[in-house]
């Protein structure tokens, strides 16, 4: 692989030496003055587990291709744990017969040679340029690989629902905080159908908490976590824990008063107005700001709402922000990317929506929304986990996930947790551990 100092100047002078090349009666060359990679499929791939090398078929692992900027090129399903991403083959198709070159880790730029290995284990630039030399456009390319072994999913029950460790309740949500697992639930037998807080650090043995506070009868499904920290909002007030036992209460203002609260990211909260406003609360400020959004209010997703917050790699310092639920008889997905290095960014909410889109998030209740082992998972009422490879536009039944079989509960809450397993409580106090295993 020869290497230039400049690239697109090459390509420059080799398309007007081509061109001035050609004498009566040859054919013309067509040169064109826009370019984009549309095809970028991974070669045969190493493999190390246990000591062993094996090799994968790359091209079983799709590609995804955004057109739109930030343009980026990604795996839509994670390679698994163990995968040699530092010296990848990959045949990469263009726009026009456009050149491509790549951005090298001592800044320096390198012609794509189909033949040559590439160090994907960090985020790399490749360059495609058009074939008159006037354009050139910078695709980022990231590789994830899974961090768990997934040889096989699989449940195993903590808590039976015959047991008493957890009351039957009506309505609940389960979060991790730290080691602890919290649920937060209405019970059943309780008249007054305030929420309770549960807490355990096994899944096996769980323990009433904040018995001393009193949290209203939606507190359940006001409660997100954010930097290792449980928030929850109760009566109007927005109070925050470490470890679920101990409250501190936050005093915010807002033009209008909370209603719920929905989500976070690294550094903001984000809750509804009672005029239905998404508005969000940025670390170190106490004061609720109206968000943007790409579409109307009234598309936001208004009940069986949730959400997760991932990584974002193509940008520094950001962060990806699903938000999940139903309106009425649609499923609303709505994405926000919050850069939060340096100054404050802000960032806009977009509306995912397609016209026609046959793989549609089906509309259900008591939904989960977790990131595990590289995957964006919704779990609900339709008892079966559906995956996003394309950050929550299309949403296919998942093969590799399941519903534990034996479960009898019908209302229930997922979590996970940073040990690789996945949690799920029911209504009738059952909980399940799912691992790869």
């Amino acid at each position: 692989m020869k290497r230039f100092s400049n690239v697109f100047g090459l390509l420059l002078l080799a398309t007007v030496v081509l061109t001035s090349c050609l004498g009566d009666g040859e054919s013309e060359v067509t040169v064109y003055n826009d370019a984009a990679i549309t095809e970028f499929t991974l070669g045969t791939l190493n493999r190390y587990k246990d000591g062993n090398k094996t090799t994968l078929t790359g091209s079983n692992y799709g590609m995804g291709i955004e057109q739109v900027a930030p343009y980026r090129i990604f795996n839509r399903d994670s390679l698994p744990k163990g995968t040699d991403v530092s010296h990848v083959v990959c045949t990469i198709s263009t726009k026009n017969s456009g050149g491509v070159a790549i951005r090298g880790l001592d800044g320096n730029d390198t012609w794509y040679n189909s033949t040559d290995s590439i160090d994907f284990s960090q985020e790399r630039t490749l360059r495609v340029f058009s074939t008159d030399g006037s354009y050139y456009r910078d695709y980022k390319v990231n590789l994830s690989v899974a961090k768990i072994n997934s040889d096989a999913f699989s449940w195993q029950q903590y808590v039976a629902s015959d047991t008493t460790a957890i009351p039957t309740m009506d309505s609940l949500r389960v979060v991790t905080v730290g080691s602890r697992i919290l649920l937060f639930g209405r019970e059943v037998a309780d008249a007054a159908k305030s929420t309770k807080i549960y807490a355990s650090t096994n899944g096996k043995t769980w323990e009433r908490v904040a018995a001393g506070e009193t949290f209203d009868s939606l507190a359940w499904k006001n409660v997100v976590v954010k930097d290792s920290k449980a928030f929850i909002l109760s009566g109007g007030v927005l109070k925050r824990s470490d470890d679920g036992n101990s409250w501190t209460a936050i005093t915010t203002t807002s033009d209008s008063p909370l209603r719920q609260l929905v989500s976070a990211s690294v550094n903001e909260l984000y809750a509804y107005t009672a005029d239905g406003h998404l508005c969000a609360l940025v670390d170190g400020t106490l004061n609720w700001k109206a968000e943007q959004l790409d579409d109307s209010l009234s598309y936001l997703p208004t009940s069986h709402i949730t959400s997760t917050c991932i990584n974002y790699a193509p940008v520094d310092s950001a962060c990806y922000v699903l938000l999940v639920g139903n309106n009425g008889t649609k499923s609303e997905v709505w994405h926000k990317i919050q850069q939060y290095g340096g100054k404050h960014k802000g960032g806009q909410w977009v509306r995912m929506v397609s016209d026609g889109n046959r793989f549609a998030l089906p509309v259900q209740k008591h939904q989960s929304l977790v990131y595990y082992n590289g995957n964006l998972l919704v779990v609900g009422a339709a008892r079966a986990f559906y995956n996003t490879t394309d950050q929550g536009l299309t949403w296919r039944k998942s093969t590799v996930y399941a519903m534990p079989s034996e479960m009898t509960g019908y209302n229930f809450s997922v979590t996970t947790d940073a040990n690789g397993n996945m949690w799920m409580v029911s209504n009738y106090g059952e909980v399940w551990q799912g691992r790869f295993r």
